[in-house]
């Protein structure tokens, strides 16, 4: 029981740090050069509805991404690239590149600490 309170623990612990690592780097990374980049061609509450859309799928992402890695399902993560092409596949047409290096970004981030914490586990439960 206590092993398996340690394993989830380090589990919840790795994917807050890999959201919030992942989120900051989206946001000062990509969002924010290409917002300067970009004329203002939007009006402001449609990209503040947008990026808190993009924080709540990015979160789901990251959960989805955690669960499948502890299972050992890597070919499943491909459900999470087409679930994000069908939902946003209008504004890939036009700046696919944004939605490109953010999605792999946000999965890179979290299948790297989801490995991690899975060994960090095995190494603290072990005999």
């Amino acid at each position: 029981m206590i092993d398996l309170l340690i394993r989830y623990g380090i589990m919840v612990s790795a994917f807050a740090l890999a959201f919030g690592l992942s989120t900051l780097i989206i946001q000062l990374l990509i969002i924010r050069p290409m917002k300067d980049s970009k004329s203002t061609s939007e009006k402001p509450e449609e990209g503040n509805k947008s990026r808190k859309f993009g924080i709540w799928i990015g979160l789901f992402e990251a959960l989805i991404v955690f669960v499948l890695v502890a299972n050992n399902a890597f070919d499943a993560m491909a459900i999470i690239f087409v679930a994000k092409i069908y939902s946003r596949r209008e504004e890939i047409k036009t700046q696919p590149e944004y939605f490109l290096l953010g999605a792999l970004t946000n999965l890179s981030i979290a299948i790297f600490f989801a490995i991690i914490a899975g060994n960090l586990a095995d190494i603290i439960i072990s005999p």
